[in-house]
C-alpha cells in the first residue's frame, strides 16, 4: 500500500508541530472471519480504505514536558468487514460495500518533576467518534447513514502515574460514550466509566532484580457489555511478580 506523510515547524521555536499522512490500506479476511465455526463466511471480498490524518501539536511547556494535540482521523472504507450477530444469536462477518469512519481528538500531556527520581505524569484525552454506513445494499435499506455497530460516540480517558525511586502508582479512568449494537441504530449500551487502580515496586535480593505490581480493574464494580450478551468482570485484583536474572 502506498503512504504519503510531512510533517511542517512554522515557528522558529519549534513549540508548533503540523502533520497530515494518507495512504491506503488492504486487509485480506483472516481464517477466522472465512472459516469460524459456527460463523464463519467463506464469501467475504478484502477490504479496501483511503486514510487521511491531520494533526497538530503544541509543546507549551518543555521544561516540565506539556503537550497538546489534536488529531482529525478519516477513514474511507470499501468492503468494510464487520462482525454482528445473525440468527439465533451467532455472530458472522460480512462486507459493508462503503463505510466512513471520522474521529477528534483532543489530548494533553503533561509531566511534573519534583525532584530526583520523583515525578508525576498526567494524561487526558477526549476523542468525538462518527463511524457510520454510507452506501445502500438494496433499494429502501434502512441501515444507510447509520453509526457502525459497536462504534462509541465519545471516549474520555484519564491517566496518572506517580514515580518515587522503586516505586509507582497509577491511575486509569476510562470513560465511554453511548455505543450502538445494532445495524439500525435502535439499540444501544449506555455510557460507562471504568476504574482501573495499581501500585509497584522494584527491588533487588541476591543479584536478581523484581518487579512486583498489584493491580484493581474495574475498582468501581461497574456494570458493562462490550458485547451483547457477554457482561464483563466486575472487580478484578491481579498480582504479578516478575524476576530478571
Amino acid at each position: 500500500t502506498d503512504q504519503f506523510g510531512v510533517v511542517l515547524q512554522p515557528l522558529e521555536n519549534d513549540a508548533l508541530h503540523l502533520r497530515y499522512n494518507v495512504g491506503e490500506s488492504f486487509r485480506m479476511p483472516s481464517f477466522n472471519d472465512l472459516f469460524w465455526q459456527p460463523g464463519g463466511n467463506p464469501e467475504l471480498k478484502p477490504e479496501l480504505g483511503l486514510n487521511s490524518e491531520f494533526g497538530l501539536s503544541w509543546y507549551f511547556d518543555k521544561s516540565s514536558e506539556g503537550l497538546l494535540t489534536l488529531t482529525y482521523t478519516n477513514i474511507d472504507a470499501n468492503q468494510k468487514i464487520v462482525w454482528q450477530p445473525g440468527a439465533f444469536g451467532i455472530w458472522t462477518p460480512d462486507n459493508i460495500d462503503r463505510s466512513r469512519s471520522e474521529s477528534l481528538q483532543l489530548q494533553g500531556d503533561y509531566t511534573q518533576r519534583l525532584g530526583p527520581g520523583n515525578a508525576i505524569k498526567f494524561m487526558l484525552s477526549h476523542q468525538f467518534i462518527r463511524a457510520r454506513q454510507i452506501s445502500s445494499a438494496f433499494p429502501g435499506d434502512l441501515t444507510r447513514g447509520k453509526r457502525l455497530p459497536y462504534s462509541p460516540l465519545t471516549e474520555t480517558k484519564l491517566f496518572l502515574r506517580w514515580h518515587l525511586d522503586d516505586a509507582e502508582m497509577g491511575f486509569v479512568a476510562t470513560r465511554r460514550g453511548k455505543t450502538y449494537i445494532d445495524a439500525t441504530n435502535t439499540r444501544y449500551f449506555d455510557p460507562f466509566l471504568l476504574v482501573d487502580i495499581n501500585v509497584g515496586y522494584r527491588f533487588t535480593i541476591y543479584n536478581l532484580e523484581l518487579y512486583s505490581r498489584i493491580e484493581i480493574n474495574n475498582a468501581t464494580r461497574q456494570s458493562y457489555q462490550l458485547q451483547d450478551g457477554y457482561p464483563m468482570p466486575l472487580r478484578q485484583f491481579h498480582a504479578i511478580m516478575r524476576i530478571t536474572f
